[in-house]
């Protein structure tokens, strides 16, 4: 934009030569006073305010025959077809005159389209070729947008009037100089204005689209919230019934493990049962946990505990029925150096349920599951490991995701829910959660902040 501001400064500069370059001695003689040239002045400079197209040829016309002593003119303009045709024409009173008051041939006109200056003719040419008429002198005046011919002013003597006055050819050429910066001036102002408009109207159409995508955004974002709180309801209910049979069930187990007969094959099986309705249980849990922490509803409950608060919980899971159904040795490594940290119970609790659970259905037969514990500068590093397959490298990570399940050589790995909630559960914790892997087995390793050494 500054390029082209910068040569049309420069092309309206050359175009404004004759003005810059005549001296005012040149214009006062005759009868173009001082008066005369002041109220000349005003009307070139008044020009500069007209912003529409047809008051400015208008204007043009009426300023070039005030002051040029002509008695009638008139504008033609090139058509976008290349064609000159006449605009307007008015005497000097400002009325209209007809056609056949004007008489010139389109052949003159076109001389003045390649001549493009400003010049006296002494004859006058009919349109219709007919007419001859002598001594009616034509002062033509070109009209120009940045060196483009756009057209001309043609100013008439009357029949007993004598020839324009010599100043005239150079009030032409300071009319005709200045009107082209003037329509150039004009043309950019209606191409800025047609360009914001088109640029309003564009804005105007975003606005409304943005306006009706953020209504039905509102609308979506209602249905969600009551989808979701449906939901929610739904799913609060569905877990709370499942936890009210799995207990009903549980309670009936133990029921008959008071009165039945010393039978080991029975209570084997009811131990198995009963091992089944605490995974329905966390299974239950899981769900309820996992929709709390992910809201932020869930508040920890911190308490400070140390190793051997966590081993006894280990060793409570690791009675499952499922480890000497699989004769699988269990062990627990013990933690020599104190320490302490600050954790929610109940989620630790739910942690190791889901994670030595799945230790004691993956594990192989006759293998071994062992938790250990290591204190180092920052935290407390608790690692299970199970033997049996381990775990590809590529689906470490997948494995805590909702709803993972990975295929291997013996069996689905996860229910999909367990080690997804343990993930949350330690990131509530700002705790770490993750898989190493060994030809032997797997090492679940969970890592929680240390608070204070003891």
């Amino acid at each position: 934009m500054k390029e082209f501001s910068d040569k049309l400064s420069i092309d309206l500069m050359i175009s404004s030569s004759d003005l810059i370059n005549t001296p005012l001695s040149y214009m006062v003689n005759e009868n173009f006073s001082l008066s005369v040239l002041d109220k000349f002045l005003e009307a070139i400079s008044s020009l500069s305010q007209i912003k529409e197209h047809s008051e400015l040829f208008e204007q043009i016309l009426t300023v070039c025959i005030k002051f040029t002593e002509a008695q009638y003119g008139c504008v033609f303009l090139k058509t976008q077809k290349g064609k000159i045709e006449k605009l307007l024409a008015k005497d000097r009173t400002g009325k209209k005159i007809t056609d056949d008051d004007v008489n010139i041939s389109l052949d003159l006109l076109k001389k003045i389209s390649i001549k493009r200056q400003v010049e006296i003719i002494d004859e006058l040419y009919s349109l219709n070729e007919i007419h001859n008429d002598t001594g009616r002198p034509v002062l033509c005046i070109p009209l120009y947008r940045r060196h483009c011919f756009i057209g001309c002013v043609c100013l008439f003597k009357g029949k007993s009037f004598n020839t324009f006055p010599d100043y005239a050819v150079k009030i032409s050429r300071i009319i005709s100089a200045q009107a082209s910066v003037l329509l150039e001036n004009l043309h950019i102002s209606q191409n800025y204005k047609q360009l914001n408009n088109i640029i309003d109207t564009k804005i105007k159409q975003q606005m409304n689209d943005i306006t009706e995508k953020n209504r039905q955004i509102e609308e979506m974002n209602v249905l969600f919230c009551e989808s979701e709180k449906m939901k929610d309801l739904l799913s609060g209910t569905l877990v709370h019934d499942i936890k009210n049979y799995a207990a009903g069930i549980e309670g009936n187990l133990q029921y008959l493990n008071r009165i039945i007969s010393d039978d080991k094959k029975i209570h084997r099986i009811l131990d198995v049962v009963s091992e089944t309705c605490t995974d329905i249980f966390s299974i239950a849990s899981n769900m309820l946990d996992i929709t709390k922490i992910s809201q932020g509803k869930n508040i920890l409950h911190l308490e400070t505990i140390s190793a051997e608060y966590i081993e006894c919980i280990a060793e409570k899971y690791l009675k499952s029925p499922l480890f000497n159904e699989k004769e699988i040795t269990t062990t627990i490594v013990h933690c020599n150096e104190p320490f302490s940290i600050e954790i929610d119970t109940y989620l630790l609790d739910r942690i190791f349920q889901n994670i030595f659970s799945n230790s004691a259905k993956f594990a192989n037969k006759n293998g071994c599951v062992e938790m250990s514990i290591q204190a180092t500068k920052n935290e407390v590093i608790v690692s299970i490991f199970n033997s049996g397959s381990p775990i590809p490298e590529a689906e470490k990570k997948l494995i805590f995701e909702k709803f993972a399940r990975l295929d291997n050589n013996q069996s689905k790995y996860t229910k999909g829910l367990g080690l997804y909630f343990c993930k949350l559960a330690m990131e509530a914790h700002k705790g770490r959660i993750w898989i190493e892997t060994s030809e032997t087995g797997n090492y679940f390793k969970l890592a929680f902040p240390l608070s204070n050494r003891a």
